[in-house]
């Protein structure tokens, strides 16, 4: 007999079968989370949801992410050609990177 595509197998989720990291397991095989573990990751989503940070700590990681971006600009400024040359060895990784794909 054959498995329908992305029927989950029972022995991907393992003895981590109905947690979230049993879900996570069977995302990386490419097949669809059997019930307990689809459940276990639903629960584990939406605890994360009820519990992530307010709006408050949001501001405050822009504010630090507006500094951190102020300090970029200072130290390439005051190292302008070792900037220049580090900007163009990663820009050329990437490019070669995007053509390999």
């Amino acid at each position: 007999m054959t498995r329908p595509l992305n029927d989950p197998l029972p022995e991907t989720c393992g003895d981590v079968r109905g947690q979230a990291a049993g879900a996570l397991r069977h995302r990386r095989a490419g097949e669809k989370a059997c019930a307990p573990c689809a459940e276990a990751i639903r629960q584990y989503r939406r605890e994360w949801r009820r519990n992530r940070q307010p709006a408050e700590s949001r501001e405050r990681y822009l504010q630090l992410a507006r500094a951190r971006n102020r300090a970029f600009k200072r130290l390439a400024d005051a190292h302008k050609a070792e900037f220049q040359r580090l900007l163009l060895h990663e820009q050329r990784r990437e490019l070669e990177k995007a053509a390999t794909r």
